[in-house]
């Protein structure tokens, strides 16, 4: 029986191949009819552009064909390959087998006829042993031809003709598009219009305060006169320019949808978006003046310009809007600001002139605002001296010095300093005075407070600080002054050439006195004899009286100065009596000088009273 079971394996193998040639069959069959259908019911709708119930009827139309489709070449094929249905008996594979190999055709129906037989005898195996035998050799899965498949192959050669067709025509994309339309049948689709729209811009990404301005085109067989753009339901005509149809937004804007609307026909919706730009709301300034100026600190509203004194500490406080970062920027440096939510904080020490620009930015622009300020420095000036010397005419080692200091802020020292004459290196310096005004005069005699060499020549200059904190005070020198320290010996010469000078400008003074005197006495002679004068002998006595008074200035300059000078010294030698003995002479004789002088006067007054009275007779006249 092992022959019969190999001939019963053999019969299942052609069954299965046979099953598998009837799916291959029907794949290509429904792959065929499928395309088919479908390019069908998508033309229909292209063509005919069909409302929504009759879509939903050749959608389901198409899903039903299609369902069908499957079953009848696909599933059933399966079902049969794997037995999940009953499929051809064995008597019907024989005779499909008896059709490829005639020879066997009966042969294998009486074979199993004998196997379903119930006469059991060992004749009748032996007889369905031998014919198994024979039948052996018969390869029946060569029954089933995969090559007549190929027959149904060509087929599907036209769908694929069909959507070339289509591609060729340009209208591949709104050919097939059709199909969305049947599949969303619940979705209204208006007819394509004979034109379409095309919006020329690239970028509809916009800063807030930028203006936009659409650039449109329309493409097709029919051109619109006129183009609207639909903003929040409201239509706004554009206007049309060298063949564009243009609209602009004006700034502010704010995103926003839109579309285009013409002869019936609207666009897709498209958006603008629009940026937030920074912005500063708010500006303050904190001054920080330095402390050694006194000044109460300030905050300064709404401005980057100001004033300020040397040193001063400068703190940014600026609230931003949409501001991601705030840069000051200056001629060689950029700083950032330091930022707390919207506030942004910088500080800065200013000690010279400052030109700077504020720089906002955000994520949607960078460097938007350059907004320029400056801060302009008062710098603390130098403290500034004024000194003069007046010497003492009797003691030549006294000397007298008048200063006036001043600065802008506030002095803070007046001193002297002194050293030997071309020898800076030794100098001292006395405090004279510490103030905190800022004038201030003062006063020195020379050299009180300080010990000196006698004999020596000194050179001495004043010396003027202010309270400037940044640089730990600055100074200012007056002019320098010199003067010598003589000793007693030195004192006793420059007495006696002082006594000696005097002498001789007194001497000089009696003669032209004595000079003046005798002509004083023909002027009073004559006015005696005459006291008619012409003209020039009134003029004559006028200028003797100008000389006498100027002499008699003198005179009296000279004999001070000797009196003076007599009675600082403490000597009583001979020598200063015998001068005190002629000084007391010569204020005797100015003294009888003086009558005559003041008898000449007394006529000189006549003289010009009576030349007053003829003048008002005359212009009585």
């Amino acid at each position: 029986m092992d022959s019969f079971n190999s001939i019963l394996e053999k019969l299942n193998a052609f069954t299965k191949k046979y099953y598998t040639k009837l799916l291959v069959k029907g794949l290509l069959l429904f792959i065929t009819l499928g395309l088919l259908f479908f390019l069908i019911i998508t033309a229909v709708e292209y063509f005919l552009w069909l409302g929504s119930t009759l879509r939903l009827v050749l959608l389901l139309v198409f899903v039903g064909i299609e369902l069908v489709l499957l079953y009848r070449f696909i599933l059933t094929p399966l079902f049969y390959l794997f037995k999940v249905k009953k499929g051809i008996s064995k008597r019907e594979a024989s005779l499909l087998i008896g059709k490829h190999f005639p020879d066997v055709a009966d042969k294998l129906v009486n074979l199993l006829d004998l196997a379903e037989s119930n006469q059991a005898s060992d004749l009748l195996v032996a007889a369905i042993e031998q014919r198994s035998q024979e039948m052996r050799p018969i390869p029946f899965v060569k029954a089933v031809d995969f090559n007549e498949n190929f027959k149904y192959a060509k087929y599907v050669l036209i769908p694929v003709l069909l959507f070339g067709l289509i591609w060729f025509s340009g209208n591949i994309a709104a050919f097939f598009g059709s199909y969305k339309r049947v599949v969303n049948y619940d979705v209204a689709y208006e007819p394509p219009a004979p034109f379409s729209f095309q919006l020329l811009n690239e970028n509809l990404n916009v800063l807030e305060d930028k203006p936009l301005t659409l650039n449109l085109i329309t493409k097709g067989k029919v051109k619109p006169e006129n183009v609207a753009v639909v903003i929040d339901g409201k239509e706004l005509f554009m206007q049309e320019v060298d063949g564009q149809f243009q609209f602009t937004f004006q700034a502010p804007i704010s995103s926003t949808d839109f579309y285009f609307s013409a002869n019936g026909f609207d666009s897709k919706v498209y958006n603008v978006t629009v940026g937030k730009v920074p912005a500063i709301q708010n500006f303050e300034m904190n001054l920080a003046y330095p402390g050694y100026l006194g000044k109460r600190n300030e905050v300064l509203k709404g401005t980057g310009n100001a004033t300020i004194p040397e040193g001063t500490k400068v703190t940014w406080s600026i609230i931003g809007a949409h501001t991601d970062a705030l840069d000051l920027i200056t001629k060689d440096t950029i700083r950032g600001f330091l930022k707390d939510y919207s506030r942004f904080t910088l500080s800065k020490s200013i000690y010279s002139d400052l030109d700077y620009e504020l720089v906002t930015s955000n994520a949607n622009v960078k460097a938007y605002e350059t907004l320029g300020y400056q801060l302009e420095v008062v710098k603390d000036a130098y403290p500034s001296v004024k000194v003069e010397q007046t010497l003492d005419s009797l003691n030549p080692n006294l000397s007298y010095y008048a200063g006036l200091a001043a600065d802008d802020i506030g002095l803070k020292s007046i001193s002297l300093v002194y050293y030997p004459k071309n020898k800076p290196q030794l100098g001292k310096k006395v405090v004279l005075l510490q103030t905190k005004s800022n004038v201030e005069q003062f006063y020195y005699t020379f050299p009180s407070g300080i010990n000196l060499q006698e004999g020596e020549d000194y050179d001495l200059y004043f010396e003027v600080g202010d309270n400037d904190g940044l640089r730990n005070g600055k100074s200012t020198k007056s002019q320098v002054f010199s003067t010598t320290v003589l000793d007693d010996n030195q004192l006793k010469n420059k007495e006696l050439e002082s006594q000696k000078s005097i002498l001789q400008n007194l001497d000089k003074s009696l003669e032209n006195f004595k000079e003046q005197k005798e002509e004083l006495q023909k002027i009073n002679d004559r006015q005696k004899e005459n006291s008619n004068l012409n003209f020039n002998e009134k003029n004559q006595i006028k200028d003797y009286l100008q000389k006498q008074e100027r002499q008699e200035s003198m005179m009296q300059k000279f004999s001070k100065e000797l009196k003076d000078n007599l009675n600082k010294s403490e000597n009583n030698d001979e020598l200063n009596e015998l001068l005190r003995e002629r000084l007391e002479r010569q204020e005797l004789e100015a003294e009888k000088n003086k009558k005559l002088l003041e008898e000449l006067n007394k006529v000189a007054d006549k003289i010009n009273k009576e030349d007053l009275k003829k003048r008002l007779e005359e212009l009585g006249k």
